[in-house]
């Protein structure tokens, strides 16, 4: 037997033995199992990382499903915080739903007071009055409502413009509106095609389509009948505010709740709305509509506006019509005006003007911009080469550093994006310093833009062109500790935030809403066939979480076993439908639930947002925490090692893929967006950018003296010109063709030999 101190001995050689080498064959090996090709394995090799051609239906499930050590990419946290981003402005927007209904309701009560009172040019005063009419009416219409006392003409009318807003396509100027004028040829109709998560339900379509319409119809300081329509608007709805108990304070003067909710989420608005038009109703009190509305009248308050303009430094920065640029400066006046729903304004818009713009000699015969031109502005040096062959644009990017200034959460965001274009920590291991890896960061940076001009694709205004031991730890993750604490900072305050909004809770309005849907269809369905069955099924399936994400109301659940229980037994399903159409009432009538149950899961629905926001804040601190870890070679605690292996299981939580629904994840991971176009009414194309399915991102990480294949996943940014505006489901349909855009040129370095070809889900 060996002594106490031979024992002591060999105990401290082993200890401070250093690590074998893995060999090489361990990590290829486990490469070729994992499927990937030997061109794969030797470009893997050189780079140190690698993006296939393996999809994923979600982001999360390789860090779920993968036998081999994860590597948790920045790609994954971007598409979690937009995925949950994108469902809070869902909510918000169907609670704006029925307040916009309302508004316009109360505002089509008021207009008739308002315009007996006008005592001034009648001519004036009717032709102003008409334009305020259809402005209303037709917003109701697409609401679907039914406005009373509308002349057969007008009707007429009304009716004209909901077909052309519905069929979204052509660009025109409708009569009603007068003849075209340089500043104004038309409109262009395309912009009201619902897209993004609007295309969910039959209620956030015709949302859609009104505020883009109402975004579209300038009312311009310049023109009489403009100008008087937009100040016998903002008279009304500074009425109508007190009527609906909007409150308002001293700083966003007239701006309900709603409004400053999506100003602090994208920006100021570009132009001033309807609200702002109110405080020029009188040349020399506030809120006072004047009885002589005359010329004179309209030429002193038109001063104000220009005067108040220039004080302010306010003009639109953003062209979103169809019109000719303005020769001069002295042209600028007719821009200033007012919207009835002003669109955001946005850094990207305002840079794709500059780098478009007809009039600038070194831009010319340069259609569309590029999403380079963000990466670039973000800071990329490799977007900055590539953008090598226009100077011009160069130069411009470089003075436009001032449109990431502003403290909205766009801009915020946009700022985290700029931590993945820095250079690595000097701690970090030498891939991530070279060529492949600064492709793989454009990727992400991009992706992730594209990603949240998604979310925003209705309410951002958009530029229309003038004319430690050895083993191997369960997995890594990106070493940009700098990037996660931004992002940490940042979902808290997007939290803050959106927690004074209807965005975090599912909203009365919301549920009620759906409820409405869910009634209404159960009413129709035969639930003695077939489909009537699986239509059940599926939706059951969605409201328990299993199968489906989007929100659902919890309420529904109480009734649907009824439902399924009683398929032949029409007295039954009829009295489970009356229970749940009593729900509905209780809701629209703000009326205390009769049901125990049914409030227990109306507060449940309420709390479930804010909770999603802060498991992301910590993930972030966590993973903050780890790459800090990684970079200073200390081992990971066994908390670490839990966090790790639950990641796809937290990220898919964030994903509100509700309990052990992320085993069959919806096939809805790519996104686009149209964020620039040419005149629609010269067939021009729009600049779409979007993600495609999650690709496999696979990483050798060097770990104490070893080489560790990670597999991790990543969204491919993808761009080109489109003849139409694409929806999402329109754009799946494109990738999944032999018509989808190739990859970006400058992605080449990390990419498979292969390229990137159609996806191939592993159900397929």
């Amino acid at each position: 037997m060996a002594s106490r101190p031979v024992l002591a001995f060999l105990a401290v050689m082993l200890a401070t033995a250093p690590v074998v080498p893995q060999p090489e064959a361990a990590w290829k090996d486990a490469a070729r199992r994992a499927g990937l090709e030997p061109d794969e394995i030797e470009r893997l090799e050189q780079n140190g990382v690698l993006i296939t051609n393996r999809a994923f239906r979600q982001v999360f499930t390789p860090y779920i499903q993968s036998n081999l050590p994860v590597f948790v990419t920045s790609d994954s946290l971007l598409n979690g915080f937009c995925v949950l981003l994108e469902e809070s402005i869902v909510r918000l927007e169907s609670a704006n739903v029925g307040r916009l209904r309302r508004w316009l309701r109360s505002c089509w009560a008021r207009l008739p007071e308002v315009e007996k009172e006008q005592t001034g040019e009648r001519g004036l005063v009717f032709e102003a009055k008409r334009r305020a009419t259809l402005l209303l009416a037709v917003p109701l219409v697409l609401l679907g409502e039914t406005p009373g006392g509308l002349s057969e003409e007008t009707a007429a009318l009304v009716r004209a413009e909901v077909g052309r807003i519905e069929a979204a396509s052509e660009g025109s100027r409708p009569p009603w509106l007068g003849p075209p004028d340089p500043g104004f040829l038309a409109i262009d109709y395309s912009r009201c095609k619902p897209r993004g998560f609007y295309t969910r339900s039959e209620p956030l379509k015709r949302y859609f389509r009104a505020v883009a319409w109402l975004q579209a119809i300038p009312l311009r300081a310049s023109r009489d009948e403009e100008l008087l329509c937009a100040l016998l608007l903002g008279h009304v709805v500074c009425e109508v505010e007190f009527d609906l108990g909007w409150p308002y304070d001293e700083r966003s003067r007239r701006l309900p709740r709603h409004v400053q909710a999506l100003e602090r989420l994208i920006g100021l608005g570009d132009d001033w709305d309807v609200y702002r038009a109110g405080c020029f109703t009188c040349p020399t009190t506030d809120g006072c509509l004047a009885e002589d509305v005359g010329k004179p009248w309209l030429t002193e308050v038109r001063k104000n506006i220009v005067e108040a303009a220039r004080r302010a430094g306010h003009a639109p920065l953003i062209n979103d019509q169809i019109r000719f640029p303005p020769a001069d400066d002295a042209e600028r006046i007719d821009a200033i005006g007012f919207r009835v729903i002003a669109a955001h304004r946005t850094p990207c818009g305002i840079l794709f003007g500059r780098t478009t713009d007809p009039r600038d000699r070194g831009l010319r015969d340069r259609a569309l911009p590029t999403g380079l031109e963000i990466a670039a502005l973000l800071g990329s040096e490799l977007a900055m080469a590539e953008l090598n062959a226009a100077p011009r644009v160069q130069e411009i990017l470089r003075a436009s550093r001032d449109s990431l200034a502003g403290d909205s959460l766009y801009v915020d965001y946009l700022r985290c994006l700029q931590e993945l274009l820095h250079d690595p920590p000097a701690e970090a291991p030498a891939c991530f310093r070279a060529a492949a890896w600064r492709s793989k960061s454009l990727n992400t940076a991009l992706a992730g833009w594209a990603q949240m001009r998604h979310a925003f694709v209705l309410q951002a205004k958009q530029w229309v062109e003038f004319l430690g031991s050895a083993s191997a730890p369960p997995g890594f993750v990106e070493p940009v500790p700098e990037f996660f604490g931004c992002f940490a900072r940042l979902a808290r305050r997007a939290r803050e935030m959106l927690a004074r909004t209807a965005a975090l809770g599912s909203g009365h309005d919301q549920v009620t809403a759906d409820l409405r849907v869910i009634a209404n269809e159960l009413e129709e369905l035969d639930t003695g066939s077939t489909a009537g069955a699986s239509w059940l099924l599926s939706y059951r399936k969605r409201l328990d979480g299993i199968g489906g994400r989007h929100y659902w109301p919890a309420l529904a659940m109480l009734w649907l076993p009824g439902f399924e229980s009683a398929r032949n037994d029409a007295d039954r399903r009829a009295l489970a439908l009356d229970k749940l159409r009593e729900t509905i009432r209780q809701l629209e009538e703000g009326r205390p639930l009769d049901d125990p149950a049914a409030e227990t899961a109306l507060l449940h629905a309420h709390a479930e947002g804010e909770q999603l926001w802060e498991t992301l804040e910590d993930t972030c601190r966590h993973l903050e925490t780890l790459a800090q870890k990684q970079l200073r070679r200390d081992p990971f605690s066994p908390a670490d090692t839990a966090f790790l292996e639950a990641y796809g299981k937290t990220l898919a939580r964030i994903m509100l893929y509700r309990g052990n629904s992320y085993l069959a994840p919806e096939d809805d991971a790519p996104r686009i967006a149209d964020v620039f176009s040419q005149s629609q009414a010269a067939s021009g194309k729009v600049l779409e950018v979007g993600v495609a399915r999650p690709r496999a991102l696979w990483v050798l990480y060097p770990w104490q003296e070893r080489v560790v294949l990670c597999l991790g996943a990543v969204l491919p940014y993808c761009e080109f010109a489109s003849e139409t505006r694409l929806t999402d489901a329109e754009w799946k349909s494109l990738l999944d063709s032999d018509r989808r855009p190739p990859p970006p040129a400058w992605l080449a370095p990390v990419l498979s030999p292969r390229g990137l070809s159609r996806a191939v889900l592993p159900a397929d």
